[in-house]
């Protein structure tokens, strides 16, 4: 564990802090840490959680798909539900709609998608 800066941060220094990277942080007794980005190990471990999870939500439950944004320190959401195009910010030349993967389930994947 590495601190940042030299100086301690209060919250509200924090909470202000941007060095213009993608790069996440904690405080820890005023210092600013950074917090290394999730192990291969680690994503296939929510990967393989969320999986198992859906299996117990029923699908026709589903209404809406969701994205999340990180803006500012917060989430934004954002719901896409019928015939909308799901935007992203990650995968910008995503071009399914919001029924197309909530139908996903039902029939071949392949025909929902293309």
């Amino acid at each position: 564990m590495t601190a940042i800066t030299s100086k301690r941060l209060t919250l509200e220094e924090y909470l202000k802090y941007d060095d213009r990277t993608d790069s996440q942080y904690e405080l820890v007794a005023g210092e600013l840490v950074s917090i290394p980005p999730e192990s291969p190990k680690n994503v296939q471990i929510s990967l393989f959680l969320l999986v198992n999870f859906l299996k117990f939500v029923p699908v026709n439950r589903l209404s809406a798909v969701t994205v999340l944004i990180l803006v500012d320190g917060f989430y934004k959401e954002t719901r896409f539900t019928g015939n909308t195009a799901i935007a992203s910010t990650i995968f910008p030349e995503l071009q399914v709609t919001a029924e197309q993967v909530l139908n996903a389930g039902e029939s071949n994947v392949g025909d929902a998608i293309s």
